[in-house]
């Protein structure tokens, strides 16, 4: 398969990009300008918000609110509905559920708390969940749901793939015809074209501009002797100069570190689980790999083609080396930053995995939220319960491995890490590596990493009904969601003898899917 061309990393065309680089930095203020504009007045959610919604808040009023206080209840309690904002906000037979920024008058929150109202009526929640809904609360209940429930009929599939532009064809248009001696290359032309007859700025001076440059790709102020050497060279060479300044700032090992964290962050890096809800929290002694993996991807320009199929299924790959092959399994790691509530460690525990994993695949690599349809066909995006099923066949069929550390003080087992093959790990002598309870010994100093290996159980998914792990629907094969309008495979696939994570990253990669190189750039 060719890499995909929008988002090549190659040596070989890294000079050619990069004016197009450059130019998608200014791009984009432009357009955090123009969406600004657009969005005044409206309901912001953050990023930090809507994650902890989605997953504090939503899988909670699924698990526990929906059979009663849903569109798709048999019998609507109170006449409330909580599957969207607009309707929870209006309320039932006695008022609106929730107060924003003062949770002691939400009713919600009184019934949580058992003050007067007890819901849900069979047991009482969590603490830890409770404190999650009051927190929501005084944030001022950001939520995405913003539809109300369907009080008019329902959107069709079809419909929604057809309507979304992300999911057709990627076209070549013309380059728009303007003015000016401004447009240095192709991507101005289509910036001043949409400016409407705005003038762009001046250029900046050398010394702003080794500035900027210095600090866009690799978080660094330029030294004093960078900035006086870089404004006589572009004195005296113009353009050239400039170019050979990026051409600097590019080979430097600091522009994978600035340029790695974006990366990071979709990822879900963090070296510590974070706090599991019972005042603890485990460490990710081995995580440092992953972020160093990262880094190096961006230094060396690894294809995100390659750098996707790493990340989803580098064990499963052939590599030429112990070099590689331990890179391969580091990536993996992908997988494995999760954080793992003790709080929600039940009989849904495996499946809350799968559930973060494939959020992170949909939101992270496709741009599309996916929580909704663990419980019911997506409202707005064009996902299926059936998709959603499919997929968690490839997760759960698929082992996570954390390690002793992670796992230290949690009602889970003890799960293995990936041995990496350097100098200074030493093989066990036979007949003592696998130790008893399923846990594994290694010789100090052993170099391990996090990430995901084939389950010994692959296989197939059954729709969990509700979300609940211990209601069980009809079976669904492994496959991928049915996204795209054209040029898309049949549903599902067969592969017996693995979990299909390969195959996934193979599908999200092929060309014919214009939506992962779409949500990279």
């Amino acid at each position: 398969m060719r890499p995909l061309q929008l988002l090549n990393f190659c040596p070989a065309t890294r000079r050619a990009q990069r004016t197009a680089r450059l130019g998608f930095l200014c791009l984009s203020l432009l357009v955090v300008q123009l969406a600004a504009v657009q969005s005044a007045g409206a309901v912001e959610i953050t990023p930090e918000q809507r994650a902890f919604f989605e997953s504090k808040i939503r899988p909670v009023l699924v698990r526990e609110c929906y059979e009663c206080h849903s569109e798709g209840a048999k019998k609507i309690g109170g006449k409330l509905l909580l599957d969207t904002h607009p309707d929870m906000m209006t309320g039932g037979e006695s008022g609106p559920a929730m107060q924003p920024k003062n949770p002691k008058a939400s009713l919600i929150i009184q019934a949580l708390q058992y003050d007067g109202l007890e819901m849900p009526p069979k047991k009482k929640l969590p603490e830890q969940v409770v404190r999650d809904f009051v927190s929501w609360v005084e944030m001022g209940i950001p939520d995405p749901r913003q539809t109300p429930s369907a009080k008019k009929p329902g959107v069709s599939l079809a419909k929604k793939k057809a309507e979304l532009w992300s999911l057709q064809p990627i076209a070549n248009p013309a380059v728009p015809p303007v003015s000016g001696e401004w447009p240095l290359d192709p991507l101005d032309h289509f910036v001043l074209a949409k400016m409407g007859g705005l003038s762009p700025a001046r250029p900046a001076p050398p010394e702003a501009l080794v500035r900027r440059l210095s600090i866009d790709l690799t978080g660094l102020p330029a030294t004093a002797e960078d900035t006086e050497r870089f404004v006589a060279d572009y004195r005296a060479r113009g353009r050239a100069a400039w170019e050979a300044l990026v051409d600097r700032l590019l080979d430097s090992p600091h522009y994978g570190e600035r340029w790695g964290r974006h990366w990071l962050d979709i990822a879900r890096y963090a070296e510590a689980n974070g706090d599991d809800g019972l005042g603890r929290n485990p460490n990710f002694p081995h995580a440092w790999r992953y972020r160093d993996y990262v880094i190096d991807s961006l230094n060396r320009d690894t294809p995100y083609d390659r750098f996707l199929r790493e990340q989803l299924a580098g064990d499963l790959l052939e590599t030429g080396s112990d070099a590689e092959r331990d890179r391969s399994l580091v990536a993996t790691g992908f997988l494995a930053l999760c954080a793992k509530p003790a709080v929600a460690m039940n009989d849904n525990f495996a499946m809350d995995v799968v559930a973060d994993q494939i959020a992170l695949v949909g939101s992270g690599v496709l741009g599309i939220s996916v929580g909704c349809a663990r419980c019911h066909d997506h409202k707005h995006d064009p996902i299926t319960l059936r998709d959603y099923t499919a997929l968690a066949g490839i997760f759960k069929s698929t082992e996570t491995l954390w390690g002793a550390a992670a796992m230290e003080g949690l009602s889970a087992p003890q799960t293995p890490l990936h041995p990496l093959a350097a100098a200074a790990w030493l093989p066990v002598p036979a007949g003592t590596k696998k130790a008893a309870k399923g846990k594994f010994n290694y010789p100090p100093g052993a170099p391990l990493a996090m990430g995901a290996c084939e389950s010994g159980q692959v296989g197939d998914c059954r729709v969990n009904i509700g979300g609940e792990s211990s209601k069980l629907g009809e079976w669904v094969p492994r496959g991928f969601p049915e996204l795209f309008p054209a040029r898309a495979e049949p549903f599902g696939f067969v592969c017996p003898p693995t979990s299909g994570r390969l195959e996934l990253a193979e599908w999200l990669v092929n060309e014919a899917r214009p939506l992962t190189a779409r949500v990279f750039v």
